[in-house]
């Protein structure tokens, strides 16, 4: 089953105006690289975080869908975040 090979990240809140939080179990695996992207699959930023929970600033973007994808030792996941 995909769904068990899966890590658990939560980001919250979300729907977010100002702050995106990450958080995952460090014990557990290291995010390697994290991307903000646009609905176009565009990179908006490309961060390393250091460690969990992570903050990140979205106050700049626009009202919108954005997906953050994480790269970890298990693979990758994107997740859907809103900005209102």
């Amino acid at each position: 089953d995909e769904t068990e090979s899966l890590t658990r990240i939560e980001v919250y809140p979300n729907p977010a105006e100002d702050q995106v939080w990450i958080e995952w179990d460090s014990q557990q695996f290291e995010i390697r690289s994290l991307y903000l992207r646009d609905a176009t699959g565009r990179i908006l930023q490309a961060l390393k975080p250091e460690a969990s929970p992570y903050q990140m600033d979205v106050s700049r973007l626009p009202a919108g869908t954005y997906f953050l994808e994480m790269e970890h030792k298990n693979g990758s996941q994107s997740l859907p975040i809103i900005i209102k």
